[in-house]
């Protein structure tokens, strides 16, 4: 987090910086190795999506199509090492209208994720310790993580809300507010609750 990574193409055209398209422009004056671990929802799509990319692994992400042009295209995350796609649990659950990024929550170590489904009134808080062992979880080690599978491995969980009460339409850090030392505290909204 915190990271600025906007390229000041003008700003480089005046240090005497050219580039011979404008694919190239940005593929070059970006350091790829500099971005963060990224977490794309895509909640009105079937059962809802998450997309889990590594951040040191886009640029293999952008080449997975065969062209290294700075479009990444999501149907081939699964398939990048170190990248993964959440997959909600019924067509029609959203899940993916919320997040709360890699990072932004530890516990005993690890960095989770949490992916909003409002739908299905939940919210799923993965540990990234347990992201290869989800993934097999449905006896394909393929890069697709069925949130199904979340709340049977050690360090994950569930967080289930009442009917109707669309739980999981927000999420957001809180913080310490329990006062633990730890910067890690969830709030997870559930509106009609």
């Amino acid at each position: 987090g915190g990271k600025d990574h906007t390229v000041d193409v003008d700003r480089e055209h005046q240090r005497g910086v050219t580039f011979e398209t404008p694919a190239q422009s940005l593929m070059q004056a970006i350091e790829w190795s500099a971005f963060d671990d990224l977490l794309i929802g895509a909640p009105h799509a079937e059962e809802g999506f998450v997309y889990f990319l590594a951040g040191e692994r886009l640029a293999n992400a952008d080449g997975a199509d065969g062209a290294t042009d700075g479009v990444i295209d999501l149907g081939n995350v699964a398939g990048t090492a170190g990248s993964y796609r959440f997959v909600g649990e019924l067509i029609g659950h959203s899940a993916g209208t919320s997040l709360g990024g890699s990072g932004m929550i530890e516990i005993a170590g690890s960095a989770h994720i949490a992916i909003g489904a409002p739908n299905a009134e939940a919210v799923y808080l993965v540990s990234s310790a347990d992201f290869a062992a989800a993934d097999a979880a449905d006896t394909a080690a393929d890069g697709e993580i069925d949130l199904y599978y979340v709340a049977a491995q050690p360090g994950s969980y569930k967080f289930v809300g009442g009917p109707g009460d669309a739980t999981g339409y927000t999420i957001a850090s809180a913080g310490d507010v329990d006062g633990d030392g730890q910067a890690d505290d969830l709030l997870i909204g559930a509106p009609y609750g």
